[in-house]
């Protein structure tokens, strides 16, 4: 995440609500304090999560029928790879991690990330 950039309040609210409901993964707590700021006064979005293994997008929402995009906080093991994403009510959709996170830190953070759905022509 960039220094100058600040954290969408609804991504911040997610991880609160998570992280209050134990459902949160460690690897993400790295930008707890920036998402914790702007997230304590903020209203809860209609989907808080999905989660992998090494990468989540925070406060997700629909694109359109190929993508989905949110806060990405990704590890770079994740970096180009297809991933299993679950909803906190454990729907299943299958997303592609941008192949640069690799190249941008151990673990980074994305503001309005789009991630392609896996199995669509142009990904």
């Amino acid at each position: 995440m960039a220094e100058t950039s600040q954290p969408p309040a609804a991504a911040g609210a997610a991880m609160l609500e998570l992280v209050r409901r134990d459902q949160f993964p460690s690897y993400g707590l790295t930008f707890f304090s920036e998402l914790k700021a702007v997230g304590k006064d903020a209203k809860l979005p209609p989907r808080l999560i999905l989660a992998s293994e090494d990468a989540l997008l925070l406060a997700p929402y629909r694109v359109d029928a190929a993508r989905w995009g949110g806060f990405l906080i990704a590890r770079a093991e994740a970096s180009g790879l297809v991933r299993d994403f679950y909803s906190e009510d454990g729907n299943l959709v299958q997303l592609r991690v941008p192949a640069d996170v690799r190249d941008r830190g151990s673990v980074v953070a994305e503001e309005g990330a789009v991630l392609p759905i896996a199995g669509f022509p142009e990904t």
